[in-house]
């Protein structure tokens, strides 16, 4: 028997889930679980002479992790059910379950439309919405209490309203070029060298958060050995950072796995993801 099934015993099962169990993916140990990335960022800044930089890494899985960074204290997180990029994150910066921020996948309802949640594009139904995410916990920029600056890259060029709504309470760094973004997302190299010039250039103490889109790159190609050279450069990077008073953490939103495609489920798919029966397009 577990020390929490022993705990049980004592409890009633919805005290003990109250206190441990994660709101984002239900039955998940709240130890854990993305919901807990504002807690650990909080913690660290708090006990950090500099300040704390934290590498949002899009798509990098624990294995490779694993691989590329031997030196670093890793720990497994569990995500959000669903673990597409724009739930999770809005989990990993305010704490809050999907059911709670209202990104409950790529689309989510506002009012009677359906909204495409990076892009703020509607899908479906009134074609100007009444509504955007439901209200959020204050995010992990908005409960620092030193200065906290957000390197969005790629997500400060998104016009819909989830980026606002997970950035909020952070100061924009520079915009970087969107064809430059492109160029760097197309080789982890280059993408490693990049966030490394920016984060040295810009971060100066307190809460610095740089988003590192590598999920374009492994949809593509998987986690080959560009991946790997990329991420353990990255990681240097963060030992440099580490050597110079940072506090540095990283973590993901998701991992992927390799998928064979199937023609003929992808056939019988299509003939179900229609307007006939699905009020919602899938994913």
């Amino acid at each position: 028997m577990t020390d929490g099934g022993q705990e049980c015993r004592r409890d009633s099962f919805e005290g003990w889930s109250r206190r441990h169990l994660d709101p984002a993916r239900p039955g998940a140990p709240r130890r854990a679980s993305l919901a807990t990335v504002p807690e650990v960022v909080l913690g660290e800044l708090a006990r950090s002479a500099r300040g704390v930089i934290v590498l949002a890494v899009d798509g990098l899985g624990h294995r490779v992790a694993q691989r590329v960074w031997p030196g670093a204290a890793l720990r497994t997180l569990t995500g959000t059910v669903p673990s597409t990029s724009a739930t999770a994150w809005l989990t990993a910066l305010t704490g809050a379950a999907p059911a709670e921020h209202g990104a409950v996948g790529m689309a989510y309802r506002a009012g009677d439309s359906l909204v495409l949640g990076v892009t703020g594009a509607v899908l479906a139904g009134d074609p100007r919405p009444r509504a955007v995410l439901k209200p959020l916990r204050r995010t992990v920029f908005e409960r620092s209490p030193r200065p906290a600056l957000a390197l969005a890259r790629e997500l400060d060029h998104l016009p819909g309203p989830w980026a606002p709504a997970l950035l909020r309470g952070a100061r924009r760094a520079p915009a970087v070029d969107p064809d430059a973004l492109a160029a760097q997302a197309s080789d982890p190299r280059r993408l490693a060298e990049a966030v490394a010039a920016q984060v040295s250039a810009t971060a100066d103490r307190g809460l610095a958060w740089v988003y590192v889109n590598l999920d374009e790159y492994v949809h593509a190609h998987g986690f080959d050995e560009a991946v790997h050279e990329g991420m353990a450069a990255l990681g240097a990077a963060a030992a440099d950072w580490a050597r110079a008073g940072w506090t540095v953490l990283a973590h993901s939103d998701h991992g992927q796995v390799p998928v064979a495609p199937d023609p003929a489920l992808a056939r019988a798919w299509a003939a179900l993801d229609t307007p006939d029966e699905c009020e919602l397009p899938a994913g």
